[in-house]
């Protein structure tokens, strides 16, 4: 997180007068620390009692990137996978088969917890920015109980890349149904929901 927030800086500094090329290196860096503390949190996944310590490092490193990457949305997707082609190699490992149930419970779900979490994204948006960060990592830690173990609950196509490089070589359309369709599906209905269903319902009202 130092080594990140140290290279924001730099970009701050070195291209603030490019915004689309600050905002790509922003992206990239918030990509790069979410995966690097993801991977660390499955090395300590099963240290006891569990699920609670697993749990209480979700919620800390939830809140430590909230508090440690603003400014960028960090899932940028696109991005990363550039980044990813020079080092695919090196981080090359066995597929864990993070995906525990049916395709299309799977998909579901991570429909679900991206919708929830965008949805609560935009409810909380005029809120105290340092409450907001608890409020979201409580959410986060809570969808990781309720469906780590089915699918991981993830929805963030970059981390998922990430974390399960050699499955997409394996099953690609599976998990990019899973883990990058189903996360873009759920952010969008979210527009939806927010700018088309919510305003007609509160008319009728």
């Amino acid at each position: 997180m130092m080594v990140t927030a140290g290279c924001r800086q730099v970009a701050l500094l070195s291209v603030h007068h490019r915004p689309q090329a600050h905002c790509f290196f922003l992206e990239l860096t918030g990509a790069f620390q979410i995966c690097a503390c993801t991977h660390e949190l499955c090395l300590l996944a099963d240290l006891p009692p569990k699920p609670h310590m697993v749990l209480t490092l979700v919620y800390i490193f939830s809140a430590l990137h909230g508090l440690t990457l603003p400014g960028s949305t960090n899932n940028p997707s696109g991005t990363f996978q550039l980044f990813y082609k020079a080092h695919s190699k090196a981080l090359a490992e066995n597929c864990r088969h993070p995906i525990q149930t049916s395709l299309a419970n799977a998909f579901i779900l991570e429909l679900c917890f991206s919708f929830l979490l965008h949805l609560t994204l935009l409810q909380l948006e005029s809120m105290d920015q340092k409450t907001k960060i608890h409020l979201v990592a409580l959410l986060i830690t809570a969808l990781v109980y309720e469906g780590g173990h089915l699918t991981g609950a993830i929805f963030n196509p970059a981390l998922a890349f990430s974390m399960h490089l050699s499955c997409f070589s394996e099953k690609f359309w599976n998990y990019v149904l899973v883990y990058w369709v189903a996360p873009c599906i759920g952010s969008v209905l979210v527009v939806i929901a927010w700018d088309e269903v919510l305003p007609l319902l509160r008319q009728e009202l």
